[in-house]
């Protein structure tokens, strides 16, 4: 039994894929199939259809009133009394599911298309009954109507599903309105379920860009040039000959062709278009003529000396001849040209109107600039070092960039690379450094001058030049004399005498009791005599009177004389504030001495203030007493001067034993 309920299924799966595949349009090469219908298979529910019918409301059966319709995959959950489910994927698809409203021609199901004119159009749809009742029933009677106008026949809605299947021509339409009407009039099984609704058509491709190979040419060999032209979407393209193409499935390759023989050569392409990929082609066919280049060759590369030239020669029996340049800017049309730059050049020559070019590099040699200088000079006891920037030959015989010369004379020196040379000369001359003697008087008196006088004339250090100069001050005097760049410099020191100077002062009064130095030195001074007949600088006078010295040197001599005066006037006391009573008789004792003062008292006291000596005379000393053991006392001395003028003198007695 399960085996007889296997083939039945495999039956109707036959059946459905073959009724399916009956709508499937066999279109043309140049043709592809359309399926205009949207959401015929209710697969995006409730949109893309109007309907007379109204939605189905509640709950429990929402398609139990006449004239309501619903979208899903079974018409059990819509109304109990109802069957069937989706008609190509059952039991999970969606399909239409209607209860008759019982009026005729009421359109339940319609949509609006856009149609190609003049073309055939098959249309399809799935219809069945879902009343489950297996008595006698109004059945759904559908038309199928293009803008209104009824097409194909009029198909009951019975049993399973069933297809209505039939081909309806466009006409001069550019869009129609189909719509799925049905003419039954009664109620109570008047129900039914529609599915998967196609209009389908085979319409031709569009073919406004046919191959195109291009127009047939003439080309130099190696010069590019394009084939074809522009592609186009939806186009594949393939060249029959790949000879020379970037490629060959696009409209417009690049072809870049050789041709090493000295005969035009030809290639034919053919181009094959398809539009769209599905085997709608055109072709077109290019040929080209492939012209050899000018074979001409302008020799080796040059290497030239500064100066020199080089001829260029491109040959004869060219169309035309271009010579240019890099780096610098030349241009000539002649066949044969006379070059002296260092640069790479170019001859173009064109026959047949193919042109090749070849290229000779001109070199100059690389001379560097020789310069050796001016002329140069040099002293004796020395040497010369000539220099060059670069290594070469000098004329002494020895080489590389510089050599050392003692003598003078003519030296030259010279550079040879890749058999050009270049050279300089030079000049050296020595000299010898001059001798300098200065004689003349080199001391002078003050406010004299003096005249030096050199064995070679030249520049003074005082701004004079030539063979002497005369000076009025004293210092060091130089002159420095050239021989070529030779100098010499001597020098002499000019000392200068000054006259003799003698001050002894202003007249002064002295104390009759104090001796007075008088002086008349001066450093300039050689000799003294004074009044006195003392020849020294200074001399003591201890009485009044005028003295008077003679100063002199080589320069002359100067007098000098002064008054001195004297008087009585001094007095002095003297107190010592320290002794040392260790019996060697020298400072054992203190004693206050001096002169021209009286009523002297003297007092000295100990650390207790007790008054431990007195004396009114300046005879009389103190010893201390070794007992007492001080060793710091006071004293207390009063009187009066020369003059009657009161005095007092305090102070400290530091005792060192």
């Amino acid at each position: 039994m399960r085996f007889s309920l296997l083939i039945k299924l495999t039956l109707i799966v036959i059946v459905w894929l073959c009724q399916t595949n009956k709508i499937q349009a066999q279109c043309s090469a140049c043709e592809h199939s359309v399926q205009l219908i949207q959401n015929g298979n209710f697969s995006s529910g409730n949109s893309g259809f109007t309907t007379n019918l109204v939605p189905g409301t509640g709950f429990f059966c929402p398609l139990c009133t006449e004239g309501t319709y619903a979208i899903g995959p079974n018409a059990l959950f819509y109304h109990n009394g109802f069957t069937g489910s989706d008609h190509t994927n059952p039991p999970s698809g969606n399909f239409f599911i209607a209860n008759g409203a019982g009026y005729p021609n009421y359109q339940v199901w319609c949509q609006t298309v856009s149609v190609q004119p003049n073309t055939n159009y098959t249309f399809s749809m799935w219809t069945r009954d879902v009343a489950n009742n297996p008595n006698p029933h109004p059945l759904a009677q559908l038309q199928v109507t293009f803008n209104g106008i009824a097409s194909g026949p009029i198909h009951l809605a019975q049993g399973g599903w069933s297809n209505v299947q039939f081909v309806w021509n466009s006409g001069n339409l550019s869009s129609v309105q189909i719509c799925v009407t049905n003419l039954q009039d009664q109620t109570g099984g008047n129900d039914f379920g529609l599915d998967d609704i196609t209009l389908t058509a085979c319409h031709a491709y569009h073919i406004s860009h046919p191959a195109n190979a291009g127009t047939d040419k003439s080309i130099c060999s190696n010069e590019s040039t394009i084939l074809g032209s522009i592609s186009y979407p939806g186009y594949s393209y393939l060249w029959n000959n790949p000879t020379g193409l970037s490629s060959t499935v696009v409209s417009n390759p690049l072809l870049l062709i050789q041709n090493s023989s000295q005969q035009i050569s030809s290639q034919t392409y053919i181009l094959t278009s398809d539009s769209a990929n599905v085997g709608c082609i055109s072709k077109d066919t290019v040929i080209v003529n492939v012209k050899p280049l000018p074979v001409f060759d302008l020799g080796e590369n040059r290497q030239l000396c500064p100066g020199e030239s080089a001829v260029l020669t491109a040959g004869s029996g060219w169309q035309s001849v271009q010579w240019h340049s890099d780096p610098f800017s030349f241009s000539s049309q002649e066949a044969q040209v006379s070059v002296n730059v260092e640069a790479m050049y170019y001859a173009t020559v064109t026959l047949n109107d193919c042109s090749a070019e070849d290229s000779v590099n001109v070199q100059i040699t690389d001379l560097p600039e020789i310069d050796l200088g001016p002329d140069v000079a040099f002293c004796e006891g020395n040497t010369y070092t000539l220099t060059s920037a670069v290594s070469g030959q000098w004329s002494t015989g020895s080489s590389g960039n510089q050599v050392e010369v003692s003598e003078g004379g003519e030296y030259s020196f010279l550079f040879t690379n890749n058999g050009c040379s270049v050279a300089d000369t030079i000049r050296v001359t020595r000299y010898d450094y001059p001798v300098i003697i200065i004689t003349g008087d080199l001391s002078m008196c003050e406010g004299q001058e003096t005249t030096l006088i050199s064995t070679v004339a030249g520049e003074w250090s005082n701004g004079t030049s030539g063979y002497s100069t005369t000076v009025n001050t004293d210092g060091n005097y130089s002159i420095t004399a050239a021989n070529g760049p030779c100098e010499s410099t001597a020098g002499a020191e000019v000392s200068l005498l000054l006259m003799p100077f003698a001050d002894t002062g202003r007249d002064t009064l002295v104390c009759d009791d104090q001796p007075i130095v008088i002086s008349a030195y001066a450093a300039q001074n050689g000799h003294y005599l004074w009044s006195t007949g003392d020849t020294l600088p200074e001399i003591t006078v201890h009485n009044p009177g005028i003295y008077s010295v003679i100063a002199s040197n080589e320069c002359g001599n100067v007098t000098s004389e002064v008054w001195i005066d004297m008087e009585a006037c001094g007095w002095n006391i003297y107190i010592p504030d320290c002794i040392t009573p260790n019996h060697d008789g020298i400072n054992d004792a203190w004693q206050v001495e001096g002169y021209n003062f009286s009523d002297l008292e003297v007092r000295v006291y100990n650390r207790l203030g007790d008054m431990i000596f007195f004396s009114n005379t300046s005879e009389k000393s103190w010893v201390p007493n070794e007992k007492e053991g001080d060793d710091s006392y006071s004293f207390f001395v009063t009187g009066a001067d020369n003059r009657g003028k009161k005095f007092e003198r305090t102070g400290h007695i530091l005792v060192l034993r």
